[in-house]
This record gives C-alpha cells, sequence and structure tokens, in this order.
C-alpha cells in the first residue's frame, strides 16, 4: 500500500503472507526432465494461460513496486535505536545480481566493494559507485586478460 493507508504513515508498506508451498516458480514453469541442479529452462509444451497468470502476478507486483518512493537507495531494514528495533528504514547498500557476481564470478574480493553501510542519495552516486565495481572487476580479472590500457578501455566500453 501507499504511505496514505499505513497506520503509522510510515511509507509504501508491503504486506507479504506466507503461503504453504511445495515448490516454487521454476519447478512450475522448468521442462520436465530438465535437471533441478542446472539452469531452468522454461517448458516449451507449458499451457499459454498457465504462463499468462504467472508472468501477469509478476506485471502486478513490479507495478506495486515501482509506486514505491525512499528518501534513499539501499536494502530495506529496521532502523536501530539505542538497542531496540525502530521504524523500517535504508538501512545498507544495495545488494544486486551484479554485485553479487562481482564477488562470486569477477574475482573482486568483498572488501573492495563498498562497505555494507553505505547508501547513496542520489541515482547518479549509484550509478558512480557501480561504475567503479566494474572497474575493480577489471583490477581483478585472471589471466592477464587485456595487454595495454587502450585495450581495457575497449573492453570496459563495451561492457
Amino acid at each position: 500500500g501507499m504511505a496514505d493507508e499505513s497506520p503509522r504513515r510510515l511509507g509504501p508498506f508491503l504486506i507479504m503472507e506466507y503461503i504453504e508451498n511445495s515448490g516454487d516458480m521454476a519447478d512450475v514453469l522448468r521442462a520436465p526432465g530438465h535437471p533441478h541442479e542446472e539452469k531452468p529452462v522454461l517448458d516449451p509444451a507449458i499451457d499459454e494461460a498457465k504462463l499468462d497468470c504467472v508472468y501477469g502476478q509478476i506485471a502486478d507486483m513490479m507495478l506495486q513496486l515501482a509506486k514505491c518512493d525512499f528518501s534513499r537507495i539501499g536494502c530495506l531494514g529496521m532502523g536501530n535505536s539505542n538497542g531496540h528495533d525502530g521504524e523500517p528504514e535504508i538501512t545498507s547498500r544495495p545488494l544486486s545480481l551484479n554485485m553479487t557476481q562481482l564477488g562470486e564470478v569477477g574475482g573482486v574480493p568483498h572488501f573492495e566493494l563498498p562497505p555494507t553501510s553505505k547508501t547513496f542519495s542520489t541515482s547518479s552516486q549509484y550509478y558512480s559507485a557501480l561504475a567503479d565495481m566494474h572497474l575493480q572487476q577489471l583490477s581483478f580479472q585472471r589471466n592477464q586478460v587485456v595487454l595495454s590500457d587502450d585495450e581495457c578501455r575497449k573492453k570496459y566500453i563495451a561492457r
């Protein structure tokens, strides 16, 4: 809901209810016989109505999330004042898929990423931090993938 619907006027919110289930969306959409340990592949024979329903629900959630307005960019958590849980607020850096992959695949040590307490007040600050992280990836790549500054620039621009 939106801030005016919140009992304490805290800001936009989501109320989620746990629903007992026996799998996840990947299990519903996965091609039969495709190994679970591999990246899921969409079942080519999936019923169009089922696919429309799933994509419709995802689109609805994305539209609801797009309406939320926060003063900072980061992860939502509970503020901590005097050792007690406070109000919901942006408490730590955003954790994007890109940032996760920089550590897992790109070889960037976690201490080279922005501190976990870092949040951003503007999109410019966030995009600048993202660019810095991409440069870190170039610094930590193995196997001497670039031989000159010019080649490095070309590969970075191509990203």
